[in-house]
């Protein structure tokens, strides 16, 4: 019996001794694994990660990941970041953790002594991950706050309230919640003063099909403001309030679905006064296939040739195709907006009946043979007036430019009021638009070979594009 429990106690000793360093085994395979995923999500063409050397122990491991920032200047140096790791390979049991890991950034030399004024010692960002036995895995991440002057410059005043988060993931990262908020940030010169105060941030993310993630996110911003005074430009006053985003991506068999909705309280961009702004805009029946191959060329080529538009262009044509195959559908639920001209208000829906065809893709008028169009718009009539008018002046101008007429201003206004008038005058006649109140509308209803405007059969306008 006494040689029994001796054997139990040596195989428990071996095995909690040996434990750690298989754990450490785990988290070098985990952190090669982390990284290639980073790799593959990022394209920011200036920004690159890499994993830096593991050096693991019998209880504790030490590893770092690189970042480099390129700027775009050919001149520039690049500036290099890291976060270090210290992973211990003892379990937590009051956390549920197989192992933990202390991750804190680590600046360049130059920008870790300017730091150190600020915020001491402590990370300008550190993260506190818990490994569950499930492989599952928690990181709470934070910064530092800091109030006072920059650069011992009492006219300049950083408020930095610091930052708090958690990122939440499965064993195979396939599934990742995430939390952010931010207090509020500040900076004040003499030349003025910007602030933005309580940001907020949520996802439930699931990565689906075709490395497409689908799932929820919302967003919201109490304030944005900046105050400026420039010699060049002079005054600027931007005061945004109550911002707030949700948005929506979700599997429907092979197609995808996306949804999202922009709301602001209030704006005002130097006296220029708006309320109550809503973009509320749905799109359905987009390929996934198509739509992951897409994101993956953009990336390739932000990679490769973020200078180069037109490879970019040249990357999604051939998926577009693919993307607008089965039928998908665009609705702008609402946009509403308050100015100082008056209400704008509209809604669109677009569709098409069909499946593209390769003659539509040669041909893009053949849309009008598959596309369903219903669009609803009332615009203040100040702002249909300031339209048409500039319009006008720009017609105007060419005729002149093109007769050789130097026009005074007194003739040139006039001649600006007449044409807007017929032009206002002719659109109502035609029911292009009608009086709505203190706006001007009109409604747009188009199914293949027909064209009603305002209740008005106005198909000829377009037979000549049908033929």
């Amino acid at each position: 019996m006494k040689k029994i429990l001796i054997a139990g106690i040596v195989i428990i000793a071996g095995a909690a001794v040996t434990a750690p360093y298989l754990i450490g085994a785990q988290a070098e395979k985990r952190f090669a694994q982390d990284h290639k995923r980073l790799q593959q999500e990022m394209f920011y063409p200036q920004l690159s990660v890499e994993a830096g050397e593991f050096k693991r122990g019998w209880f504790k491991s030490e590893a770092s990941t690189q970042f480099t920032f390129t700027p775009p200047e050919k001149d520039a140096e690049s500036i290099v970041f890291e976060f270090q790791h210290h992973i211990s390979q003892l379990p937590s049991l009051g956390e549920g953790g197989l192992m933990t890991i202390e991750s804190e950034l680590v600046l360049p030399p130059e920008a870790a002594k300017e730091m150190k004024k600020y915020f001491n010692d402590t990370p300008l960002l550190s993260a506190h991950s818990v490994v569950k036995f499930d492989g599952s895995e928690v990181s709470t991440l934070s910064s530092p706050s800091y109030s006072g002057p920059v650069k011992d410059d009492e006219s300049t005043q950083l408020v930095w309230q610091g930052l708090k988060g958690t990122v939440s993931s499965d064993a195979e990262a396939r599934n990742v919640s995430l939390s952010l908020h931010v207090p509020t940030f500040s900076y004040q010169d003499q030349e003025g003063k910007f602030e933005v105060s309580t940001l907020n941030y949520n996802a439930e993310l699931e990565r689906g099909k075709h490395n497409l993630w689908y799932g929820n996110a919302d967003g919201s911003l109490e304030k944005v403001a900046l105050n400026t005074v420039s010699e060049k430009s002079g005054p600027t006053s931007i005061l945004v309030n109550k911002v707030a985003l949700t948005s929506n991506q979700k599997e429907n068999g092979p197609l995808v679905d996306i949804s999202g909705k922009f709301t602001v309280d209030s704006a005002d961009f130097n006296g220029f006064k708006i309320e109550n702004g809503i973009y509320d805009v749905a799109y359905k029946n987009l390929d996934a296939a198509s739509l992951g191959k897409l994101n993956d060329s953009i990336k390739q080529v932000m990679r490769e040739q973020p200078e180069n538009p037109n490879m970019l262009l040249a990357s999604m044509m051939p998926h577009v195709k693919g993307l607008l195959s089965k039928k998908p559908e665009l609705n702008i639920n609402q946009l509403a907006l308050d100015t100082p001209l008056g209400k704008i208000h509209s809604k669109v829906h677009l569709a098409l009946l069909e499946e593209l065809e390769d003659q539509v893709m040669q041909d893009p008028t053949q849309l009008l043979n598959i596309m369903n169009v219903d669009i609803e718009a009332s615009l203040p009539k100040p702002m249909v007036m300031g339209i048409i008018s500039s319009n006008a002046r720009n017609a105007v101008v060419h005729a002149a430019k093109v007769q050789k007429k130097k026009l005074t201003p007194e003739e040139l206004a006039k001649q600006v009021d007449t044409v807007t008038q017929q032009q206002l005058q002719g659109m109502l006649a035609q029911k292009l638009m009608v009086e709505d109140g203190a706006n001007y509308a009109t409604a747009i209803h188009y199914v293949p070979q027909k064209l009603v405007i305002n209740e008005q059969d106005a198909t000829p306008m377009i037979s000549g594009l049908l033929q």
